[in-house]
């Protein structure tokens, strides 16, 4: 939810991991591993390493990132995958305005990923993109209090926030950079957005039925 997630997301912790030139973070800086809670989930999968995926940067404040691989995420109440494409611009939303420039994502802040991309898809109902995310909170170890205090701020700004993502599909405004698309100019998101929307750029297909996460 690239104009609201920031609101969002804000209590989520942020990890940094190391910056390499060119605005592609190096991937190796940014491996963890996800332990889960005995007996949390009575399906969920095993332990997995979660690696947040080689992004590069818009110059937009706060700011915009597009993936340059795409992240799969199994949640712990459905066995089906959720693969945020290659192409998908996400702000990631937990790292502070001021460090932005310096410091790039962490597994802390796949969630939020995840989460933007739920919203952006439609597949899932609100309530059920939400649950898909405080799961994965809780996989990658964010704090209890720190939970309740997203949960709270996800209850006031998460209704505007899924209304808007409907907005901008229906305007045809693209989320997902096209692989030919993803030698980048120095310019904003907001431009370049509307630039592909020019270029006649057409959205992700949505999806026949909401997948088995979004019922989980």
């Amino acid at each position: 939810m690239w104009t609201n997630s920031s609101t969002i997301h804000a209590c989520v912790l942020a990890v940094f991991c190391a910056v390499v030139p060119g605005g592609t973070y190096a991937q190796a800086a940014s491996r963890a591993v996800a332990a889960q809670r005995p007996g949390a989930h009575a399906t969920a999968p095993p332990r997995e390493e979660l690696r947040v995926p080689a992004v590069r940067w818009f110059t937009d404040r706060p700011r915009q990132y597009v993936l340059l691989e795409p992240f799969k995420y199994v949640p712990p109440q459905s066995r089906e995958p959720i693969v945020v494409p290659a192409g998908f611009v996400t702000d990631f939303a937990s790292i502070p305005t001021p460090l932005q420039g310096a410091f790039g994502p962490s597994v802390h802040d796949l969630p939020a990923l995840v989460h933007d991309y739920l919203y952006w898809r439609q597949s899932c109902s609100r309530t059920q993109a939400d649950g898909v995310f405080y799961a994965a909170l809780d996989v990658v170890g964010v704090s209890t209090v720190r939970r309740m205090a997203i949960r709270v701020g996800l209850t006031v700004g998460g209704p505007t926030a899924y209304r808007e993502n409907a907005r901008e599909r229906k305007e045809r405004l693209p989320r997902v950079v096209p692989s030919q698309y993803l030698s980048i100019p120095v310019t904003t998101w907001a431009q370049y957005r509307k630039e592909l929307r020019n270029r006649r750029v057409a959205l992700d297909p949505l999806d026949a039925a909401p997948p088995p996460y979004c019922r989980g």
